[in-house]
């Protein structure tokens, strides 16, 4: 069976940290480990952390790359599956990740459209209708694949993120 642990990096974001362990807390698939790294929070994230019973790591690292990345050296299952702090998955994230990346074949990553909350509607629509379909045409782009990904739409089953949130709300790797 594979197993599959959860990235979070986060800063003094405890109060969307607590929504997010929470929509990991009701998965149809749960989480084999969640590794949450808080980059040197003064808030209450360590709480948040024990409450949920996620496995905090400690660290002072300049911004979110450096801590995710240290988040996958740390994480233990075959699959690493990351969310920003402001992410809602929906109950059946990590039963779809584990699922497509299965079937899937020798892939490295996967992602997946996101909703945006909070803010105006306009805001949203912009993060729906120009952010996310950029994002994926700028990562095809990079990684030599833009016919590809330039077909994922915003459309279909989605991953919450705050408004802005640069992360999608799923992305997922072999480990």
């Amino acid at each position: 069976m594979t197993t599959i642990s959860v990235v979070i990096p986060t800063r003094n974001d405890a109060d969307m940290l607590a929504v997010c362990l929470a929509a990991l807390a009701d998965q149809t698939r749960q989480a084999d480990e969640i590794v949450v790294v808080d980059n040197a929070s003064t808030d209450n994230t360590a709480a948040v952390c024990a409450a949920a019973g996620a496995r905090r790591i400690a660290v002072e690292l300049p911004g979110i790359a450096a801590s995710t990345a240290y988040g996958f050296d740390e994480a233990s299952s075959d699959l690493i599956a990351r969310l920003d702090t402001d992410s809602i998955p929906p109950a059946d994230w990590l039963e779809r990740v584990e699922a497509i990346l299965e079937t899937a074949g020798p892939l490295s990553a996967v992602s997946g459209p996101g909703d945006f909350y909070g803010g105006n509607r306009f805001a949203r629509w912009v993060g729906t209708s120009v952010y996310i379909p950029g994002y994926f045409w700028a990562i095809g782009w990079l990684l030599g694949h833009p016919r590809y990904l330039a077909r994922i739409s915003p459309c279909g089953p989605r991953s919450g993120t705050g408004s802005g949130a640069p992360s999608i709300g799923a992305a997922a790797g072999a480990r």
